[in-house]
C-alpha cells in the first residue's frame, strides 16, 4: 500500500543495500499546469457542443443557418456547428503553439469553460423540449 502512494506521489525508495534514499521529483512548471488546463477545457467544449447537438437533434432550430429544409436540426447543422467549434479550436492551438504562455492559456481556458456552460445550459433546456 505504501508503495502505491509513494508512486502516485512521485516519490521513488531504494530498498537495495544501504540506508534507503528518498527522492521527490521536482515540481512541473506552471506552463504545463495551465496548458493541462486549457486541454481540459477542450475537452469540455468538446464534450458540451456534442451534448447540445445531441439534444437538438430532430426538433425545431431557431438559428436559420443551423437548421435544415424542414426547420430542424440535423445533419447538416452538425457538422456546421461542430466545425465552427473545431475551427475555434484550431485557432487556439496555432496561437498558443507562436506563443505560449500560462496567462494566455488560463485566459483561453476560461473562456472555452464559460462558452462550454453557456452551451451546456442551452442543452439542459432543450433536453426539455419534446422532439416534433
Amino acid at each position: 500500500m505504501l508503495l502505491v502512494f509513494m508512486s502516485i506521489w512521485g516519490v521513488s525508495a531504494s530498498f537495495a543495500g544501504g540506508p534507503a534514499e528518498c527522492t521527490v521529483e521536482p515540481p512541473r512548471s506552471t506552463q504545463s499546469g495551465a496548458k493541462n488546463l486549457w486541454r481540459a477545457s477542450i475537452a469540455a467544449v468538446g464534450a458540451v457542443n456534442i451534448l447540445d447537438a445531441a439534444s437538438s437533434w430532430g426538433k425545431r432550430e431557431l438559428n436559420p443557418n443551423l437548421a435544415g429544409n424542414n426547420g430542424a436540426f440535423g445533419g447538416q447543422g452538425a457538422v456546421l456547428k461542430l466545425g465552427m467549434i473545431g475551427g475555434v479550436l484550431v485557432l487556439e492551438s496555432i496561437v498558443l503553439r507562436h506563443q505560449p504562455s500560462t496567462k494566455l492559456y488560463r485566459r483561453l481556458a476560461a473562456i472555452n469553460f464559460a462558452g462550454g456552460s453557456v452551451t451546456g445550459a442551452t442543452a439542459i433546456r432543450n433536453l426539455g423540449i419534446p422532439r416534433r
